[in-house]
């Protein structure tokens, strides 16, 4: 730093060849930095060329309007599994869970998706979701282990990816 502080001082700035020429092997040694930087800037310097084939408005459109069709078919159909097997993995709790959970706030919410879970809309089934998965929450690890591990699973995250 000092040695270039010096330079600068004496107006003998230089290019960086010579300031490290001594460090280099031979002539050789800077004929091949000069050529790989040549190499480099004609690399630098190919401007690719883009041909654009449709346009990108249309099929965009189209694919995004589809994709949101099938993700609110898929759900559409998922969501009756997912209250079934809900119902089942709760139905199948003790006594004591059953009947504080029929007394909760959260039993109404649970009969009016009951009653037809494939015509509720959207809001309803992501407050249902919510409160599912606060009771899920409060099953003993046990039973989380076993809906963990049953197939019922998947379409329970399936839900949580689409209602959360």
């Amino acid at each position: 730093m000092y040695g270039h502080i010096d330079r600068i001082s004496s107006g003998q700035v230089g290019s960086l060849m010579d300031r490290f020429s001594d460090r280099f092997g031979s002539e050789l040694d800077r004929e091949i930095i000069v050529l790989r930087k040549k190499q480099q800037q004609d690399l630098l310097a190919i401007k690719p060329t883009v041909e654009l084939i449709s346009s990108p408005d249309d099929d965009l459109e189209q694919e995004s309007g589809d994709q949101v069709k099938e993700i609110e078919e898929d759900s559409a159909d998922l969501f009756p599994q997912f209250f079934e097997i809900v119902n089942n993995l709760l139905g199948d709790m003790d006594e004591d869970f059953i009947n504080s959970f029929v007394s909760s706030d959260d039993f109404p919410l649970f009969q009016e998706v009951g009653e037809d879970p494939t015509e509720c809309d959207d809001e309803t089934k992501s407050e249902f979701f919510s409160m599912i998965n606060r009771v899920l929450g409060e099953l003993p690890e046990e039973k989380i282990g076993d809906f963990v591990a049953s197939p019922g699973f998947a379409i329970y995250q399936e839900m949580g990816e689409i209602y959360s």
